[in-house]
């Protein structure tokens, strides 16, 4: 039995609770809703008394509950954001719940999620909300620490940061059974697990990342990410560094008939390998383009076992990230990875430059 690895994560939790986060604006309250707490004294009450379509807004304040959309495509949001607001799962199961079939139009946006024990938030049975602007950390599950999307659920996570959770599998993001959610300027930090310290996707789940920062999380298998089981994730301009590995199994572990896609993409400073292909199972297949890779194509440790589709415009270059230790992963000026990604229009930087590789470059890299 795979145990988990728990490690301090205080010095990670000082820096990134310092760092600003998006959804600290105040909400415009004047085009209606329902008010929490003066309309209702707690978050689960006004989302019993909503009707599809309807917003609630949240005041500051710590709320001790766990909630559950119910099915019901509504915006729960926070008045002042992230730093004022917290939901407290309170160790007795997950924070927030989507199980009933929600679909984007069902939005959680700007709070901090905390204690869940069932995943921090936990989307299953085709649930697939909007979640944006959220800080998830505290939390734990055996699927999942920060997020757990089972079962046909694909979420839109967007401008969350996941820190200091832990989970037999994912410790940030577990995603299970044709799960795919679409990640865009995401941090995912400080997580623990067995198996991806940082994202776990698994049974045909193929989530996309765009703008991802996967760094210093630990795990017995895969200290950034594990693939298992015939799943296809994509990662676009992400940046998977300095996660450690208990049995030193590679950033990136890879378990079972799997299509890995990286693209723009710094993997860095991961134990052992930045890319490791399991020997006792089917053959894996993964394609790296303009990526720079630890080691180079020797850098992915394929066992014999897989192929690696080694296209264009890969290096293998210190990145020269800002200030690593501090949780800095923007890339310092002269930089071999800049203005070295795919030169694609549609790849291009925020500015309009040839795409910068890893989670600062490319069309959403001004995060």
């Amino acid at each position: 039995m795979k145990v988990i690895v728990f490690i301090s994560s205080i010095l990670l939790l000082t820096f990134f609770y310092s760092c600003s986060d998006s959804g600290t604006n105040p909400v415009d309250t004047n085009t209606g809703g329902i008010m929490v707490p003066s309309d209702f004294p707690t978050i689960q009450e006004a989302i019993d008394a909503a009707n599809t379509n309807d917003s609630i807004f949240v005041s500051p304040g710590r709320y001790i509950e766990n909630i559950n959309f119910k099915g019901k495509n509504i915006k729960v949001r926070s008045t002042e954001g992230i730093p004022n607001t917290v939901i407290d799962g309170d160790g007795k199961g997950s924070t927030v719940t989507f199980n009933s079939g929600e679909s984007e139009i069902a939005i959680l946006d700007g709070f901090t999620i905390i204690n869940g024990s069932k995943s921090g938030i936990l989307c299953d049975s085709i649930s697939s909300p909007t979640l944006r602007n959220l800080r998830i950390t505290s939390s734990h599950s055996s699927y999942g620490g920060g997020i757990g999307c089972l079962n046909n659920s694909s979420p839109f996570i967007y401008d969350v940061t996941l820190i200091g959770n832990n989970a037999e599998y994912g410790g940030g993001i577990y995603c299970w059974n044709n799960s795919s959610p679409h990640l865009q300027n995401v941090r995912i930090t400080g997580n623990f697990a067995t198996g991806g310290g940082g994202l776990s996707c698994s049974d045909s789940s193929n989530p996309i990342l765009e703008n991802v920062l996967i760094v210093q999380n630990s795990a017995a298998y895969g200290g950034g990410v594990e693939i298992l089981f015939s799943s296809s994730p994509v990662f676009k301009n992400v940046t998977i560094a300095n996660n450690t590995s208990v049995l030193s199994l590679g950033g990136i572990y890879c378990n079972v008939s799997l299509e890995p896609n990286l693209i723009n993409t710094i993997v860095w400073n991961n134990p052992l390998a930045a890319v490791y292909f399991e020997t006792i199972n089917s053959p894996n297949s993964i394609t790296i383009s303009y990526s720079n890779i630890e080691g180079g194509r020797s850098g992915i440790e394929d066992n014999n076992h897989g192929t690696v589709n080694w296209l264009n415009g890969n290096m293998n270059s210190d990145p020269l990230f800002q200030n690593p230790n501090a949780g800095d992963y923007h890339l310092q000026v002269g930089s071999p990875c800049i203005d070295k990604g795919d030169s694609t229009s549609i790849y291009n930087d925020y500015d309009g430059t040839r795409n910068d590789l890893g989670a600062y470059g490319g069309p959403y890299g001004n995060w």
